[in-house]
């Protein structure tokens, strides 16, 4: 197809003529748009405020920057850690003190065993025996196959096993 040229002062595409954008402005097809004013800056079409030196540009919106003693971490103030704490995410706690060690956010004595006891990794332990055994009644040896320590009374049955002391 064949067109006529637009007249002077005029842009064509096609057989549509745009008149020609004057100083100052931008030309964005079939529109004349005034370019930013001192102070701002242009994205896609859209004039920001600069960014002060106060704040910080998360796209369209400007935020305050964090004040001393925090840390910018995607968006959100986080206060720094204050020595003797320890950073756990979200929140933050006191260290462990000198002879217990840090499990889980839970803080355990390093301390070892006393004798005859196992450490569990967080209890001290000493080895247990149950001993089921049915009940007899009547003899001062209540547990069948048992032997009961001097001075005992005798053994309590529980229903489910025979308790010697």
């Amino acid at each position: 197809m064949c067109y006529d040229k637009c007249n002077t002062g005029y842009t064509g595409v096609g057989p549509v003529c745009w008149g020609t954008c004057p100083a100052n402005t931008v030309d964005v097809g079939a529109l004349c748009r005034d370019t930013c004013r001192a102070g701002y800056y242009e994205v896609a079409g859209v004039c920001y405020e600069n960014t002060p030196s106060t704040h910080v540009d998360v796209g369209a919106l400007l935020r305050e920057k964090c004040r001393a003693g925090y840390t910018d971490v995607a968006g959100v103030c986080w206060e720094n850690t204050p020595g003797g704490w320890s950073d756990q995410g979200a929140l933050i706690r006191e260290n462990c003190r000198a002879g217990y060690r840090d499990v889980a956010g839970v803080c355990w004595s390093t301390a070892a065993c006393n004798s005859g006891y196992r450490d569990d990794g967080t209890l001290c332990t000493r080895d247990t025996h149950i001993y089921a055994k049915s009940c007899r009644t009547g003899t001062r040896d209540k547990c069948q196959g048992g032997s009961l320590l001097r001075g005992c009374d005798g053994c309590r049955d529980d229903g489910l096993f025979c308790w010697c002391c």
